[in-house]
């Protein structure tokens, strides 16, 4: 049997949820913040997809080999492990200090949109690009046998 193993490393958005795997369409593992997991499967032609709540990743094929193990890194959107803290960090600034340093609220505003509107974006139109999944087939126990990745995976993780 082929393994997969899951390592959870989103952004801290998702400190206190679960992370699902899908494998084919069906629920193959979960797992929390900074865990690891793995699902065992049998060679072949297979979908991968994360899910958490009601967004996700995007549908990635593989074709993994009899006793390959492939590890699959569960990530967040781009960028989110930065410019979501420092907008909540400029937001409760503002909103603290801003009256006293004389801040004009429109500049706290402007500060505090890229981070919104990116949010916004990943939890409606874009809730498929809300997670990446990040493939690496060097981490195969036989060292004769490769695992394939699609040839779109380039473009999908770009």
């Amino acid at each position: 049997m082929a393994r997969l193993q899951i390592r959870s490393t989103s952004a801290w958005l998702n400190r206190f949820r679960k992370i699902h795997l899908y494998v084919d369409g069906q629920k193959g593992c979960s797992v929390g913040y900074g865990q690891m997991g793995h699902i065992d499967l049998p060679a072949g032609e297979h979908l991968l997809q994360a899910q958490i709540d009601w967004c996700g990743s995007a549908i990635i094929p593989v074709h993994i080999n009899h006793d390959d193990i492939l590890d699959v890194e569960i990530t967040g959107f781009r960028h989110s492990g930065w410019l979501m803290p420092s907008s909540g960090i400029l937001a409760i600034f503002s909103l603290l200090f801003g009256q006293e340093l004389g801040i004009p609220s429109w500049l706290a505003l402007l500060a505090i949109a890229p981070g919104s509107f990116l949010m916004i974006y990943h939890l409606t139109f874009g809730r498929w690009s809300y997670l990446r999944l990040a493939l690496s087939p060097e981490s195969s126990l036989n060292a004769g046998s490769k695992t394939k990745l699609a040839p779109a995976l380039s473009e999908i993780n770009n």
